[in-house]
């Protein structure tokens, strides 16, 4: 999924999909940051949550994921 997703924030569509890639990266990327720490970076997946909400600030999940992973 990882692989892909990369590959789908590359391409520009509809903005909303858009949204959705970025977002799906993010969550992927953390999870593999808890579970392979040496090639996947919580910093990664916290920079593809901050791409996702500044392309849809009026969306508040990657906010929402951000401060969960902070409250852990």
């Amino acid at each position: 999924a990882y692989l892909y997703l990369k590959k789908r924030t590359r391409m520009s569509a509809f903005p909303e999909e858009d949204y959705y890639a970025l977002f799906h990266l993010a969550e992927v990327t953390e999870r593999l940051s808890e579970s392979d720490p040496e090639n996947y970076t919580w910093d990664e997946a916290m920079s593809y949550y901050m791409k996702a909400y500044s392309m849809r600030p009026h969306r508040a999940e990657p906010l929402v994921r951000l401060a969960d992973y902070y409250i852990r």
